[in-house]
């Protein structure tokens, strides 16, 4: 139980320098690229700027949020017909918002650079490198 509350505390604690590191750069008007692996965390990453950028708050919906992967579509498709294997935080979101945790309204899903370079700068990016 120590174990698992010291890793718990570890990732928390990367998470809100991830956040920090962010914020800081949007706000000198530079971008963010963060290289992901798309079977591993970032459905995890999704979520969490997904809801900093629902924050009105945090001031971050001034700002351009988005993945660039040719297959960012059906990841996030896939991940809305598993929600039965997600973690408890997600299926309890799902079943007391009634609102599919995987429906970004922020977060824009780009196949292509041209469609990237369609939104306004500075934006952060979830990208892969396949």
């Amino acid at each position: 139980s120590s174990g698992i509350n010291a890793e718990y505390k570890k990732r928390r604690k990367r998470d809100q320098e991830l956040i920090s590191t962010i914020l800081e750069t949007v706000r000198r008007n530079g971008n963010v690229i963060i290289v992901v692996d798309t079977a591993g965390r970032v459905l995890e990453l999704m979520q969490l700027l997904e809801q900093l950028w629902r924050n009105a708050d945090s001031g971050l919906s001034a700002y351009s949020l988005a993945l660039l992967n040719h297959m960012g579509y059906n990841v996030v498709d896939s991940a809305k017909n598993m929600l039965e294997w997600m973690s408890d935080t997600v299926t309890k979101q799902f079943e007391e918002q009634r609102s599919y945790p995987f429906h970004f309204k922020h977060l824009h899903l780009c196949h292509s650079l041209h469609e990237l370079e369609k939104l306004p700068l500075p934006y952060v990016l979830l990208t892969s490198q396949a």
